[in-house]
């Protein structure tokens, strides 16, 4: 996801071209959603990410379809309560941000984390598999 997906973007060069990553260290782990959403997000995905949110208004009159369009994804949240495949977050530092993570990919996904978890569909203490990627060197 972080350099097949979009590796080859300038913007996402522009991002975070400046890490090494031979010296990144990836680790899958669980997180409780409140941690998750406390994630830094570069500042032109935030709108998007504030519209996939936006759709779980939706959720009293269209149940989880309201989501997203693709039936697969829909499905998964419906029966496991969280996401088909892990969004990747790095260490905040990384990016010079004073947060423990920065969500590099994956916006979609927090954006209905987020929407679950702010019209109380999912509590936020509610576990979920991440990506995070460290510094190596320390």
């Amino acid at each position: 996801q972080f350099c097949a997906d979009h590796g080859t973007k300038g913007e996402f060069q522009q991002q975070y071209g400046h890490l090494d990553m031979r010296r990144l260290d990836w680790h899958l782990r669980e997180l409780p959603a409140s941690e998750i959403l406390a994630a830094t997000v570069f500042g032109p995905f935030q709108s998007w990410t504030t519209s996939v949110t936006s759709r779980l208004r939706y959720f009293g009159q269209q149940g989880w379809s309201c989501i997203d369009v693709r039936p697969r994804v829909v499905e998964y949240w419906k029966e496991h309560r969280t996401w088909v495949r892990p969004p990747i977050l790095i260490n905040g530092q990384l990016v010079g941000s004073s947060t423990r993570f920065h969500l590099v990919e994956g916006h979609t996904r927090v954006g209905i984390l987020t929407g679950l978890r702010n019209f109380g569909i999912l509590d936020g203490e509610s576990v979920h598999l991440i990506w995070v990627g460290t510094d190596a060197s320390g």
